[in-house]
């Protein structure tokens, strides 16, 4: 790269390990950030930087290009995540035989194995699959951590505790009051005896013992990513920790609002006035219990009523909240203890922190022991998705590994706009040997611009190692060019057009040429003559090329040494709605016309009146010329028909 370019790079990414960390992880969206730098020249950096650069010499021209990269765009489409589908962006032409027909071989494999799977449920989960994300922290004011010495403080500021409680030192303990939980973090301790809020661990405790908020926020926020790795692993068939985490993050309590005991107690305490009232109203006292009442004491049976009241009272309250609590005080009718009652207001708070901390810590360390293995688990359904891809695309347009020969042989095969159609017509065609190149004629939309886009996809599939529609053995080709000019051209456009058309056969390199209606450029008989001056050279080249052109005689009549193959694709005529009947499949060694004929009929038949007649008229004049010459030898059959 240019000095520029590396310049704007390094300002964006800090580092020369950064930048390449970021071509590893195929990050393109952040790659495209840097100044001057588009998705396309960030693709080609990173195929640089992973060792993939691959035969660019194949793709000869901006058409090729657009087939090239449209080819990959459909692979891509079918990916569910932004790596998937960065990773098939890097498909590029490769280079050797055995490297190519490896990787068809790999993707029929990765096909095979799509067909045994719900395609759709796994790609529903592939669809939810992000990368694991670092929660936004959210500190619980409620919650204290202190540190027993500065050491310890600041290693628990670099793990990033303060961002979910109030962190401070060993002075902090001082307004514990203050606080619903204080987690203490010591190496040799202090005595807290009474500090009932209060939870000593060990300065080497995980994160999840100290604040297991971070761990369970985590899991919270990677729930989807967590749930669609345990579908994926039950429609695969492969282990997976992803319950586990989901099962801990359940079982993880929600903050729950600090129970009214003081509500409770008071509700309690009127039941108990009321059953104590029925338990005395039922008493017989005696003179000893008057006397005793007189001397402000409970006759021993009132006494008797409170007592069983109150243990009554405790066991409800036990019930209720589910402590040991007796705030009731033995007096009749029964009274509250305020003091016993606040004290045991902190207690009962302090055992409801501690005990959802604890169940908090539990599914935190829970979650902490797998989390590697789901950051693992992650990166390998990452990196299921692009091959998964390959396999359903292979299976749905199904394709084939295409072998490679001498010669261009294609058997049923169809292009990838109609491959996925069962009604569509497949096209048998070969070229080479004692016919490198043909002269491709007939029907106007008869398919055969179709048919040169066809033979450069198989092409370009087969050396970007992927399987094709048919059967198909081809040559190995140095460059591929496909070659159209469907407009006339000033003097100007004309000589930038002969160019880059001549050199094609030029040199030694072996090309596969397809050409599409170029006539155009110029007058008809120069057109014929350029034609056929490049149709020889291209012949006597060792190249392969077919050339759709309706100028066939022209081209013919041009060659001396060297004349080419003709090849046809016929119209029948017109059914039923006037629609062309075409036999799209090239008959080769046949001269076709094209439909201009057809074409009239098919006016003449729309038509009433003057126009009616005229074009019936000038249909009889064309019906009136000699009929197409069909031959064993085709150049002879086109020559003498000129």
């Amino acid at each position: 790269m240019g000095p520029a370019l590396a310049a704007a790079i390094l300002r964006r990414f800090r580092s020369e390990e950064a930048f390449f960390a970021a071509c590893d992880r195929l990050d393109l969206a952040d790659l495209a950030t840097v100044d001057g730098l588009s998705e396309r020249r960030a693709l080609h950096l990173v195929r640089q930087a992973l060792g993939l650069d691959g035969d660019a010499s194949l793709i000869g021209g901006p058409t090729v290009q657009r087939l090239h990269d449209d080819i990959v765009e459909r692979v891509t489409s079918y990916a569910c995540t932004a790596a998937g589908r960065n990773r098939l962006r890097l498909l590029h032409p490769l280079l050797d035989i055995r490297a190519a027909t490896a990787h068809a071989a790999e993707v029929m494999r990765h096909g095979e194995e799509a067909a045994s799977l719900d395609r759709d449920a796994v790609r529903r989960a592939l669809r939810r699959l992000r990368p694991l994300a670092s929660p936004p922290p959210r500190q619980d004011p409620t919650r204290l951590v202190v540190a027993e010495d500065d050491a310890i403080l600041d290693r628990l500021q670099d793990a990033g505790v303060h961002r979910w409680a109030a962190l401070e030192g060993l002075a902090g303990l001082r307004r514990a009051a203050d606080h619903d939980l204080v987690v203490f973090v010591y190496e040799e301790g202090i005595d807290l005896e009474g500090a009932d809020h209060v939870v000593a661990v060990p300065s080497d405790a995980p994160l999840a013992d100290i604040v297991p908020e971070a761990v369970l926020a985590w899991a919270k926020t990677n729930r989807d990513t967590l749930e669609a790795c345990a579908a994926l692993a039950q429609q695969v068939g492969r282990p997976s920790r992803a319950p586990d985490v989901l099962e801990a993050l359940a079982a993880a309590p929600a903050p729950a609002p600090t129970p009214d005991l003081r509500r409770t107690v008071e509700e309690v305490r009127r039941g108990l006035d009321a059953a104590l009232e029925r338990r005395v109203a039922g008493l017989s006292l005696s003179g000893s219990d008057v006397l005793a009442a007189l001397g402000r004491r409970l006759p021993a049976p009132v006494q008797k009523a409170v007592d069983e009241t109150l243990a009554e009272g405790r066991r409800i309250l036990r019930e209720r909240t589910g402590l040991d609590l007796q705030p009731f005080l033995p007096s009749f009718p029964v009274g509250t203890d305020e003091d016993e009652l606040e004290r045991c207001e902190r207690e009962a708070a302090a055992r409801g922190h501690l005990q959802a901390h604890e169940a908090r810590r539990r599914a935190a360390r829970a979650i902490e022991t797998h989390r590697g293995t789901i950051e693992s688990e992650v990166r390998a359904w990452t990196d299921f998705d692009a091959p998964f891809a390959l396999g359903c695309f292979a299976l749905d347009h199904r394709l084939r590994p295409a072998r490679f020969g001498e010669h261009l042989e294609l058997s049923g095969s169809i292009h990838l706009d109609l491959a996925r159609r069962d009604d569509a017509q497949r096209i048998d065609y070969h070229l080479g040997g004692a016919h490198p190149v043909a002269l491709l004629t007939g029907a106007n939309s008869g398919g055969k611009s179709t048919l040169l886009e066809n033979i450069a996809q198989v092409v370009l599939m087969a050396r970007l190692g992927l399987p094709v529609a048919g059967e198909a053995t081809l040559p190995w080709m140095d460059e591929l060019h496909l070659v159209t000019a469907r407009r006339g051209l000033d003097a100007g456009a004309f000589e930038t057009f002969l160019r880059g058309f001549l050199p094609l056969v030029r040199g030694d390199a072996r090309r596969l040429v397809l050409v599409d209606e170029v006539e155009a450029v110029t007058e008809l008989e120069a057109a014929g003559r350029i034609l056929g001056f490049f149709v020889e050279r291209l012949t006597g080249s060792g190249s392969l090329g077919v050339v759709v052109t309706h100028m066939a005689p022209h081209v013919i009549a041009a060659c001396q040494d060297h004349p080419p193959r003709v090849d046809g694709i016929e119209a029948t005529g017109l059914d039923g709605q006037d629609r062309l009947v075409v036999d799209r499949c090239p008959r080769m060694g046949h001269f076709a016309r094209s439909t201009p004929e057809l074409i009239l009929q098919r006016l003449a038949r729309a038509h009433r009146g003057q126009d009616k007649a005229l074009f019936d008229e000038l249909l009889a004049r064309l019906r009136a010329a000699d009929p197409p010459v069909v031959c064993s030898d085709p150049a002879s059959a086109v020559a003498t028909t000129a």
